[in-house]
C-alpha cells in the first residue's frame, strides 16, 4: 500500500495542475505493480520562496518535487534503484519538470509502524 506524499515547489501564482494526483497515482501504480486502489497519491503546492539550497541563488525556472514513499516492504536495492529510476521519469513527464529536479525519498518499511483504516500491517 504505497502512500506518495508529493511537495512541488510552485512560482508565485502558480497552481498544482488539478489531475497530476490521479495520473501520478496511476503510474506509480503501474510502476510498483499494485492493484486499483492500493497506491495513494498526497500532493502539496509549496511557494519559491519557501525552498532554497545552500549556497545558491535559485533559478527562477528550477521548480523541483520532493517525493516521499512509504510502503510496507522495499524491494532490493536493485529493483529499487530501477523503481526510483522509473517513478522519477514518469512524475517529470506528467509535471513537465526535469527529471533531475525529482527528488524521492523512499522510508523504512511501514511494516509494524503503520495502520491502514486502523488495520495494522503486519
Amino acid at each position: 500500500m504505497p502512500i506518495l506524499d508529493l511537495e512541488v515547489i510552485v512560482a508565485q501564482n502558480e497552481d498544482i495542475d488539478p489531475g497530476w494526483a490521479q495520473q501520478i497515482a496511476d503510474v506509480a501504480g503501474s510502476v510498483f505493480g499494485t492493484p486499483p486502489g492500493r497506491t495513494w497519491v498526497r500532493m502539496r503546492a509549496m511557494q519559491q520562496s519557501h525552498d532554497a539550497e545552500n549556497a545558491t541563488s535559485r533559478s527562477e525556472n528550477l521548480h523541483p518535487i520532493f517525493v516521499t514513499v512509504p510502503k510496507a516492504q522495499n524491494p532490493p536495492i536493485e529493483l529499487l534503484r530501477v523503481e526510483a529510476l522509473k517513478l522519477t521519469q514518469e512524475i517529470a513527464c506528467i509535471t513537465e519538470r526535469q527529471s533531475e529536479n525529482i527528488h524521492v525519498l523512499y522510508l523504512p518499511p511501514a511494516v509494524n509502524r503503520m495502520a491502514f483504516g486502523g488495520i495494522w500491517v503486519e
